[in-house]
Protein backbone atom coordinates (compact mmCIF):
# COMPACT_ATOMS: atom_id res chain seq x y z
CA UNK A 1 0.00 0.00 0.00
CA UNK A 2 1.26 3.45 -0.84
CA UNK A 3 0.75 4.90 2.63
CA UNK A 4 3.12 2.38 4.22
CA UNK A 5 0.68 1.60 7.01
CA UNK A 6 -0.46 -1.86 5.93
CA UNK A 7 0.59 -3.25 9.31
CA UNK A 8 -2.19 -1.18 10.95
CA UNK A 9 -5.02 -2.21 8.61
CA UNK A 10 -6.34 -5.28 10.52
CA UNK A 11 -6.38 -3.45 13.87
CA UNK A 12 -7.94 -0.29 12.42
CA UNK A 13 -10.58 -2.38 10.63
CA UNK A 14 -11.54 -4.26 13.80
CA UNK A 15 -11.72 -1.15 15.98
CA UNK A 16 -13.68 0.73 13.30
CA UNK A 17 -16.14 -2.15 13.12
CA UNK A 18 -16.57 -2.18 16.89
CA UNK A 19 -17.11 1.60 17.15
CA UNK A 20 -19.57 1.62 14.24
CA UNK A 21 -21.46 -1.35 15.68
CA UNK A 22 -21.71 0.39 19.05
CA UNK A 23 -23.11 3.50 17.38
CA UNK A 24 -25.72 1.47 15.51
CA UNK A 25 -26.76 -0.75 18.39
CA UNK A 26 -26.80 1.75 21.23
CA UNK A 27 -27.97 4.98 19.61
CA UNK A 28 -29.83 3.79 16.50
CA UNK A 29 -28.84 7.04 14.80
CA UNK A 30 -26.90 7.83 11.67
CA UNK A 31 -23.22 8.27 12.39
CA UNK A 32 -20.15 9.81 10.83
CA UNK A 33 -16.89 7.92 10.64
CA UNK A 34 -13.60 9.70 10.08
CA UNK A 35 -10.10 8.38 9.63
CA UNK A 36 -7.24 10.82 10.09
CA UNK A 37 -3.52 10.32 9.61
CA UNK A 38 -1.19 12.50 11.63
CA UNK A 39 2.58 12.44 11.81
CA UNK A 40 2.72 9.68 14.42
CA UNK A 41 -0.81 8.35 14.63
CA UNK A 42 -3.90 7.22 12.80
CA UNK A 43 -7.15 8.19 14.52
CA UNK A 44 -10.60 6.70 13.94
CA UNK A 45 -13.57 8.75 15.18
CA UNK A 46 -17.26 7.87 15.26
CA UNK A 47 -19.73 10.68 15.92
CA UNK A 48 -23.38 9.69 16.20
CA UNK A 49 -25.06 12.82 17.55
CA UNK A 50 -25.96 11.13 20.83
CA UNK A 51 -25.06 12.55 24.24
CA UNK A 52 -24.66 8.99 25.55
CA UNK A 53 -21.11 8.25 26.65
CA UNK A 54 -19.99 4.65 26.25
CA UNK A 55 -18.60 2.86 29.26
CA UNK A 56 -16.09 0.05 28.98
CA UNK A 57 -16.77 -3.01 31.06
CA UNK A 58 -14.94 -6.28 31.38
CA UNK A 59 -17.37 -8.96 30.22
CA UNK A 60 -17.91 -12.22 32.02
CA UNK A 61 -16.57 -15.31 30.26
CA UNK A 62 -20.01 -16.50 29.17
CA UNK A 63 -21.34 -13.10 27.99
CA UNK A 64 -22.38 -13.15 24.34
CA UNK A 65 -21.81 -9.42 23.87
CA UNK A 66 -20.24 -6.43 25.63
CA UNK A 67 -16.66 -6.86 24.47
CA UNK A 68 -16.55 -3.98 21.96
CA UNK A 69 -14.82 -1.32 24.02
CA UNK A 70 -12.71 -3.95 25.76
CA UNK A 71 -11.38 -4.89 22.31
CA UNK A 72 -10.92 -1.24 21.36
CA UNK A 73 -8.95 -0.70 24.58
CA UNK A 74 -6.83 -3.80 23.99
CA UNK A 75 -6.02 -3.16 20.34
CA UNK A 76 -5.68 0.61 19.99
CA UNK A 77 -2.91 2.71 21.50
CA UNK A 78 -5.45 4.95 23.20
CA UNK A 79 -9.15 5.74 22.99
CA UNK A 80 -11.60 8.13 24.55
CA UNK A 81 -14.74 10.18 24.28
CA UNK A 82 -14.82 13.80 23.14
CA UNK A 83 -17.79 15.94 24.04
CA UNK A 84 -18.89 18.15 21.16
CA UNK A 85 -20.16 21.72 21.52
CA UNK A 86 -23.70 20.60 20.63
CA UNK A 87 -23.81 18.17 23.57
CA UNK A 88 -23.13 15.09 21.45
CA UNK A 89 -20.20 12.78 22.08
CA UNK A 90 -17.77 11.19 19.68
CA UNK A 91 -15.65 8.13 20.37
CA UNK A 92 -12.11 7.99 19.02
CA UNK A 93 -9.29 5.46 18.95
CA UNK A 94 -5.68 6.09 18.00
CA UNK A 95 -2.96 3.87 16.60
CA UNK A 96 0.75 4.71 16.67
CA UNK A 97 2.57 4.76 13.37
CA UNK A 98 6.17 3.61 13.06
Amino acid sequence: MEHGLAYLVPDVQLVTSELATNALMHTRRPFTLSLDHFERAVVVTVQDGSPLVPVMRVPDTLDSHGRGLYLVDSISHDWGVAEETDGAASVWASFRTA
